[in-house]
């Protein structure tokens, strides 16, 4: 694999990723990119981490945590997660420096998530923008992101976020209740993370226009495109249009 050397990281990982998913099939396989990488992977006690990149000059090894493994298959979070890892593994190959403080590091978590995504959910899936306005909108990123899911094997969030890559207009949340009832932000496709962690109410600038809704309210398509999200889960999307905003609260 040949690629143009690059000052900007993020547009080195984005063509590497390019031309490693131009002509496969979907979904994409990953053994068969591992082994031309020469990466092992394996399942293991990873304690609090998710996946482990091991020995990246000699033998690599990604590790994967066992707390994700549903069968002897590879689901579609670690799916994500080798992916993720590989941007790792390229980060080295390509010479980028290692992250020395907290704000490298996140940023270079961002970096390879995005080559995680482009890898896994090719730019030929891409389909927007959208013709179609208001509510109708919305339930439509649903579709899509339902279809990317089953055409591309990877979780929710993934699909979402790819979304998110193809129309900055298009912000996906996912919320979450606590203890005390209330929903928590658990995942955000906003960027820096934006608005992990709130606990939305009536004053939060981000919700003010949106409706809450419901269970029994939820459109079948959004049902539908959410299957695997657990019982008290919300998804929230918002997508602008000049000064107008338009979405919903969708509870699971």
């Amino acid at each position: 694999m040949t690629v143009k050397q690059q000052n900007d990281p993020l547009k080195l990982l984005l063509q590497a990723a390019e031309l490693i998913n131009v002509q496969v099939k979907l979904p994409v396989a990953l053994p068969p990119i591992c082994q031309a990488f020469g990466v092992k992977v394996e399942r293991s006690n990873t304690g609090s981490a998710r996946a482990l990149l091991l020995n990246a000059r000699t033998k690599p090894r990604i590790v994967l945590n066992t707390r994700y493994a549903v069968n002897t298959a590879l689901s579609p979070w670690e799916r994500f997660l080798i992916a993720h890892e590989l941007g790792h593994l390229l980060l080295h190959r390509y010479g980028i420096t290692r992250p020395q403080t907290p704000s490298q590091y996140w940023q270079t978590e961002a970096l390879c998530d995005a080559f995680a995504r482009a890898l896994l959910v090719p730019e030929r899936l891409a389909v927007l923008p959208l013709c179609e306005e208001g509510a109708e909108r919305v339930l439509e990123y649903f579709r899509i992101a339902n279809d990317l899911r089953n055409i591309a094997h990877v979780d929710w969030a993934t699909a979402v976020s790819r979304i998110a890559d193809w129309d900055s207009r298009a912000l996906f949340l996912r919320l979450q209740k606590d203890h005390e009832g209330r929903y928590v932000v658990r995942f955000t496709t906003l960027p820096k993370r934006q608005e992990l962690g709130r606990k939305p109410d009536a004053a939060a600038t981000f919700f003010e226009k949106l409706d809450l809704r419901r269970p029994t309210g939820c459109d079948p398509v959004v049902k539908a495109a959410i299957p695997a999200l657990e019982k008290g889960t919300a998804v929230a999307v918002r997508v602008h249009d000049s000064d107008i905003r338009i979405g919903s609260i969708l509870a699971a």
